[in-house]
């Protein structure tokens, strides 16, 4: 049997799990600054690294049409069916079918308009092209590995799945481009070992659940009544394409900066991308303990719980997001004085800081989709998510001509930043909701004083010691203005409770 989730005291439970996975998260985060900032650059081209960052990006683009919507379903469903004796057994069965009906008919697809997606990367970018096999392996992989990660979530154990998506995975790439740089191996075997490590993964984390006998299948679906499949159908049409949407937004920046740019840009863009994914790392081991938890809230028709929870998030993500945002903007010469071969990758600086504001903003709104996807307001999130996906594929297709990786990161802080707007508007409307409280305001205002400080602060004589003492003033100022004005109830509790009464003063 599943073990019984407690919503007693759900903020518990997420601190708990999100603090270990917060620590798993920011350690993986260490390992990809490593990658991304000194290895990398150092052993690749930047050819080379658009190449291995952009062949997982297109499956990962098409995972929601592979997975026929059922993700979704059964992150939305379990607390229903697992009333039921072998209900979830029974359901991840019948989606783990579905899932792998969508990748063989994704991949008849791919072989049958070959010619159509060849032409995309025709001219910027052919070497893509000599790697659609692995385009189409990896579907498979992200696929099946997507849906054990949400199985995972609703059993809310995302410690693991963590450690093997934001640890394993970075140190396997990390020794794959060693190999190659060290002519161990070609380009061909660092390009198709990407099927082995996101195979290596999806199986370490497949074994962990057989381990802790949590990973149960049944093909007998007796608990999945014609109603209840009913609903499921209806639900997973909607996330079809609310999903596709979702990973549109998240990858197409990339795949079009590829296919208009280059290669060569694309490794650019993808590394400065990154500095500016650092910002939101805390969100989503956040929202993987949390998102389950809004499913039972809703389940139990417990709004206030929502509401709580949901201002909690959003103060808690922009004081986290504020501080890092300011410490990667006023280290950006530190940082790019570190790099090897800084000043070609100094190109994607103003990528860094736009796309780095539509992180601050999407944090401080924090979990809005997910509220929205788990009330019956859920088609909204599905129509609204695709425009925003439709809406980027136009910017980008504009703004990237003219302005070059910048305009894709202009595209992303447009998007986003009107997408949520649109999504609070709605939840204020339709549940009352909303993420902000007069602890919004004084921290904007933290975030400008700090912003301010850490830019024109003078610069050290030494690069090293520059970042360290400009890192620890930042960090220092913003928690002391954060605990003095009480911002958060829940950073001044862990102060007071392991900070302070270990402090010699």
């Amino acid at each position: 049997m599943c073990p019984h989730i407690k919503t007693t005291n759900p903020l518990g439970v997420v601190i708990k799990q999100s603090s270990i996975s917060g620590i798993v998260t920011y350690l993986g985060a260490f390992i990809g600054f490593v990658n991304s900032v000194l290895l990398f650059p150092a052993f690749l081209s930047t050819e080379e690294l658009g190449l291995i960052r952009v062949l997982p990006n297109i499956a990962f683009m098409l995972l929601p049409l592979v997975q026929l919507g059922t993700s979704q379903a059964l992150l939305k469903f379990s607390p229903e069916i697992k009333k039921q004796q072998n209900g979830l057994p029974q359901l991840l069965g019948l989606i783990t079918l579905s899932t792998l009906l969508g990748a063989i008919l994704m991949s008849l697809g791919i072989v049958l308009f070959k010619a159509d997606f060849v032409a995309l990367f025709e001219t910027k970018s052919p070497l893509v092209n000599n790697y659609i096999p692995v385009i189409v392996a990896l579907i498979f992989i992200v696929a099946i590995y997507s849906l054990v990660e949400t199985y995972s979530r609703i059993l809310l154990k995302i410690i693991a799945m963590n450690l093997i998506r934001e640890i394993l995975l970075r140190i396997l790439t990390g020794i794959a481009v060693l190999l190659y740089f060290y002519e161990l191996i070609d380009l061909d075997t660092l390009v198709y070992g990407l099927i082995l490590i996101y195979g290596f993964c999806l199986m370490a984390l497949i074994v962990y659940l057989m381990f802790l006998g949590e990973l149960r299948f049944s093909f007998r679906f007796s608990s999945v009544s014609r109603e209840l499949m009913y609903r499921m159908a209806n639900f997973s049409l909607y996330s079809i394409i609310g999903a596709s949407g979702a990973y549109i937004v998240l990858n197409i920046d990339q795949v079009m900066v590829t296919s208009l740019l280059g290669l060569d840009e694309n490794g650019i863009y993808s590394t400065s991308f990154y500095f500016a994914v650092m910002i939101e790392l805390s969100k989503r081991p956040i929202l993987q303990i949390t998102t389950p938890l809004i499913s039972q809230a809703f389940e139990n028709n417990r709004l206030a719980d929502v509401q709580k929870m949901h201002r909690q998030l959003s103060i808690n993500l922009m004081i986290i997001a504020s501080l890092f945002f300011v410490g990667i903007v006023a280290n950006l010469d530190n940082i790019y004085a570190l790099m090897p071969n800084g000043s070609d990758y100094s190109l994607g600086r103003n990528v860094i800081i736009i796309i780095g504001i539509s992180k601050l903003i999407d944090m401080t709104f924090a979990n809005n989709s997910e509220i929205i996807v788990m009330s019956r307001y859920y088609r909204f999130n599905v129509v609204s998510i695709f425009c925003l996906s439709m809406i980027m594929v136009v910017l980008n297709s504009y703004l990237i001509p003219i302005y070059g990786m910048d305009g894709a990161a202009m595209a992303t802080l447009l998007s986003i930043s009107v997408f949520n707007l649109v999504k609070m508007t709605f939840l204020r409307w339709k549940l009352n909701i909303t993420p902000f409280s007069i602890s919004t305001l004084k921290m904007l205002g933290i975030f400008g004083v700090v912003l301010f400080m850490g830019l024109y602060l003078p610069y050290c004589y030494n690069t090293y010691i520059d970042l360290m003492a400009r890192s620890g003033i930042i960090t220092i100022t913003l928690g002391v203005l954060v605990l003095g004005l009480r911002i958060s109830p829940e950073a001044n509790g862990i102060y007071n409770k392991r900070i302070k009464p270990k402090l010699p003063w």
